[in-house]
This record gives C-alpha cells, sequence and structure tokens, in this order.
C-alpha cells in the first residue's frame, strides 16, 4: 500500500447518537492517516453534544459542528461538513454514518484506493460485499432504490444508497448543492449520479454494512418514495449519458 494522503477528512453527522458516537470516534482516530474526524451533530435532544465536545478538548484532530436553529437536515449536514473539510485543506473526504454500521477499519482502504479513481462508493451489492441490517423492509427499499437508480440513471454503481464513500477534494468543489432536496438515502444516490455526471471515475470496494449499534433508525418510507420520484426528474432531464467505466 502506498503512502495515503496527509489530508484525510472523515465527515460524521449525528443526531441523538450519544450512546455510540464516543465508540465510532476513537475507531475512526486509530487510523492516523485520519487529519481530522469532523461530527456535524443536527442540535441533537440527547448527550452527543458534550460526548463529541469531551473529545474534542482530548484530541486535537475532533471538530464539532453543530447546527443549532435551523430545520435537520441529513444533506445539508453534510454538505456543512463538506465545506467545513475543504477549508481546512481536506484533499480527501470520508463520509459514514455515526451509528457505528460502518466499519471504520476501512478507511485506510478507501484512501489507497482513492489514488486511482475520483469516487470509492463502499458497497455491500458488489463482490464480496454484505448487507447485515436485521430490516428486511430497510434492505429491500435500499436494495431496489440502488438498482432503480443505478437502471434509470445510468451510473454504473449498484449500491447507490450507501451512505459510505471517499470522495477527491476536486469532485466535492464541483458539487452545485444548492440544486439537491433529497435527503437520507436519495442524497446519496443524487451525489453519485452528480458526480458521474461531472466526468467524475467512481470505483466500488465491497465492505460488510452492520447493523447499526443501538439506537433507532432515521428511516422513513416517504424517503423512498422521495427518491423515486427525484430519479424520474432527474433521469427525465438528463440527455446523454457517458459508457461505463467503474472499476471494482
Amino acid at each position: 500500500m502506498n503512502a495515503p494522503s496527509p489530508n484525510a477528512a472523515v465527515v460524521v453527522p449525528t443526531f441523538n447518537e450519544g450512546e455510540v458516537i464516543h465508540a465510532v470516534a476513537r475507531r475512526v482516530l486509530e487510523n492516523q492517516i485520519v487529519s481530522w474526524l469532523i461530527v456535524v451533530d443536527d442540535s441533537s435532544t440527547d448527550d452527543t453534544i458534550e460526548v463529541v465536545k469531551a473529545l474534542e478538548r482530548q484530541e486535537p484532530r475532533v471538530r464539532l459542528l453543530v447546527r443549532r436553529g435551523k430545520k435537520r437536515s441529513f444533506a445539508k449536514s453534510y454538505v456543512e461538513g463538506f465545506r467545513y473539510a475543504l477549508d481546512l485543506g481536506a484533499d480527501t473526504l470520508i463520509q459514514m454514518d455515526g451509528d457505528g454500521s460502518h466499519d471504520a477499519g476501512d478507511i485506510p482502504r478507501i484512501i489507497d484506493a482513492l489514488r486511482t479513481t475520483d469516487v470509492v462508493v463502499c458497497s455491500r451489492y458488489t463482490a464480496g460485499g454484505r448487507n447485515e441490517m436485521t430490516s428486511t423492509l430497510r434492505h429491500f427499499l435500499s436494495y431496489m432504490g440502488s438498482r432503480f437508480s443505478e437502471a434509470a440513471l445510468r451510473v454504473p454503481v449498484r449500491d447507490m444508497t450507501g451512505g459510505f464513500n471517499g470522495w477527491n477534494a476536486d469532485v466535492i468543489r464541483k458539487m452545485r448543492f444548492e440544486e439537491n432536496r433529497l435527503e437520507g438515502f436519495g442524497f446519496q444516490v443524487w451525489l453519485k449520479s452528480k458526480a458521474y455526471a461531472t466526468g467524475a471515475k467512481l470505483t466500488e470496494l465491497p465492505i460488510v454494512f452492520k447493523e447499526r449499534e443501538c439506537g433507532s433508525s432515521k428511516f422513513r418510507f416517504s424517503m423512498a418514495l422521495e427518491v423515486l420520484l427525484e430519479v424520474i426528474k432527474m433521469r427525465s432531464k438528463t440527455s446523454r449519458w457517458r459508457p461505463t467505466d467503474v472499476r471494482t
């Protein structure tokens, strides 16, 4: 493995993840190749903010952003975290959940893969990947959402809805985030489709997606319907897509 980027930022959005965020953060920080862990909290009502503040005092790589007085938004939390990471000088950005479902041990693989690609999609649905989600409905909707988005938008990525991804900073800089109207896994679809449309090379990396360690999912059935309608709109506006260049 080549020496990884010295400017890697991991962006983690949180809302009421107080029971698990300390453990998640410690696993991320075990990777000395991570320059910053940016936690973007959406005004949690539990002790998430206090837990991260304590970590911030102990570990200079931890940065906490709190979205107070704003309408809750998973997508906007990520956008604020991305922009903050770019301001810090990050050239590699990694997005992951704060509930323990993503394995921080995969971070070195992501950073290494970004040496030869623009976007790394950590995939449950490519060869070698696995989904250990216990909710059959969520698993079904996530899988079908990925396959529908892949086919409708002609983006050669099997896991369009996954939220564990690595980005070259230049790809994020090109994003027009003000155009996004989606939340949850719909935002993940939007990110990947827009990156592909700008000419970015996307590579899938197989991972094991685990069940969240505690707490309840933020998923709502309305999100699936929202994705369906928005993907149809996006497809109708798209007249030309590039041929497949994904590598697995």
